[in-house]
């Protein structure tokens, strides 16, 4: 069953990866996990952005951590 998936092209390169260059295959996972996760905690910036400014609260944390975010996107 799992034979045709892991005779793929893309599932030998993945596997190859590490061996060749660890430190690239660090970096490409970091950056695959990190490019998944930046739109939720866009989400969750702007959810607390907008609750900050609705209690009245300041605004310079809440505003770096999603400008931090929205460059990072």
């Amino acid at each position: 069953m799992l034979q045709p998936l892991t005779g793929r092209k893309e599932w030998k390169f993945f596997s190859v990866l590490p061996k060749a260059a660890p430190g690239l295959a660090a970096a490409w996972w970091a950056v695959l996990l990190l490019r998944g996760i930046l739109p939720a905690a866009f989400a969750i910036a702007m959810g607390v952005l907008v609750g900050a400014v609705q209690r009245g609260d300041p605004l310079a944390g809440p505003l770096a951590f999603a400008g931090s975010i929205f460059v990072l996107l």
